[in-house]
């Protein structure tokens, strides 16, 4: 039996969306907009390209930005999506954070992760500061009384409780370089792919706090709900797999 009512979303924006939607063709999954600004589209598999049933793949499927497909699949309104690492973390945390265990999610299973994206897939997110600041120093760590400029508070908080230091955490989106650039904030946290802004800005790579990548990821009281639901999202865990390695050995 097809699984009509399975509410499967994709990410939005142009970085993690197109990479998603490249692969998932090359493993012979097509997913159709009539516009690509449209926020749902049909998905199907293209004829001898299948190992599985084609039954076990969702007909429709929506679009959020990654934070929302956190968001959404958290509260139980969708039922499984791809989204970041980093979302994961930045939106709910890690369940067993006092222990370092980073893959275990309240409500959240990971299903499946992946090495694809922009620069190969080779993302983190890094802690920087200008050179010739008195903090270009990798041994000098963020004091309580520095002040950080992040795109990502809730992580940096987190892994700065973890390092013994309490600084003062400010939320960024979207203009961290600027704020420490200008000396308004020592330090800024920020998502880093090939580094070349840094390089660019004259800006000192202190430390990577985490690396992140894209994830399957599904409600788990869908998960024991829907029998069928592991079934499908192994059907694309496979997909996307193959596509990678097929990728990797050309």
């Amino acid at each position: 039996m097809r699984p009509d009512n399975l509410r499967f979303l994709l990410p939005s924006g142009r970085s993690l969306s197109d990479s998603t939607l490249r692969h998932l063709k090359a493993g012979g999954i097509t997913v159709a907009r009539s516009h690509e600004r449209c926020y749902s589209a049909d998905m199907w598999h293209e004829r001898g390209h299948y190992d599985f049933s084609v039954e076990s793949l969702p007909r429709q499927v929506f679009f959020a930005k990654p934070d929302q497909v956190v968001r959404m699949v958290y509260s139980g309104e969708y039922d499984a999506g791809i989204t970041g690492f980093d979302m994961l973390h930045e939106i709910i945390g890690p369940k067993g954070s006092e222990n370092h265990d980073w893959w275990t999610f309240e409500k959240i299973e990971i299903c499946g992760s992946y090495q694809y994206g922009r620069n190969g897939g080779k993302q983190e997110i890094a802690l920087f500061t200008k050179h010739g600041s008195g903090a270009a120093d990798f041994q000098r760590r963020p004091t309580n009384s520095d002040r950080v400029a992040s795109e990502y508070p809730n992580i940096t908080r987190r892994l700065f409780e973890w390092w013994g230091r309490n600084p003062i955490v400010e939320p960024s989106v979207g203009c961290v370089e600027t704020r420490v650039l200008s000396g308004d904030y020592l330090y800024g946290v920020t998502l880093v792919e090939s580094g070349e802004t840094l390089r660019a800005n004259n800006f000192y790579y202190h430390s990577k706090l985490m690396d992140t990548y894209p994830v399957l990821i599904a409600n788990k009281s869908a998960l024991e709900e829907k029998c069928w639901l592991k079934d499908v999202l192994d059907n694309l865990d496979r997909t996307l797999k193959k596509s990678l390695n097929s990728k990797e050995s050309n």
